[in-house]
């Protein structure tokens, strides 16, 4: 079996699912002619199609999706504001951070021009 084959067989097998419409469409990876890892790509890709991992994905999506227009429906969804106080440490270890690389700059400075010999 060609490389191509091979490409056109798990192709077949991967499918891409659109929201909750359960008609998927084709994913086209596309390689160079005699690319090296073609057979360790399509090998890795057998893998995760025969663990199961893309049904999973797939599934999680659905899922995901339809919890998210049932939320919507009740009217539930917000757009989440952050207000400054929720953010206030991180931008105090920030300027710490900064503070902290700053103080080391001058000290390397200082020390290497204390330590150059003429």
């Amino acid at each position: 079996m060609t490389n191509d084959e091979k490409v056109r067989s798990i192709r077949s097998k991967i499918k891409c699912m659109k929201s909750t419409n359960e008609q998927g469409f084709d994913v086209i990876i596309w390689m160079r002619k005699r690319f090296l890892q073609s057979e360790a790509f399509v090998k890795n890709l057998k893998r995760i199609i025969d663990a199961g991992f893309i049904e999973k994905w797939t599934n999680y999506l659905n899922l995901q999706d339809i919890s998210q227009r049932l939320l919507a429906r009740e009217g539930a969804i917000k757009d989440p504001e952050i207000k400054f106080e929720e953010i206030k440490t991180i931008f105090v270890l920030l300027l710490v951070g900064h503070a902290l690389a700053a103080s080391v700059l001058i000290l390397e400075l200082w020390y290497s021009k204390r330590s150059r010999k003429y």
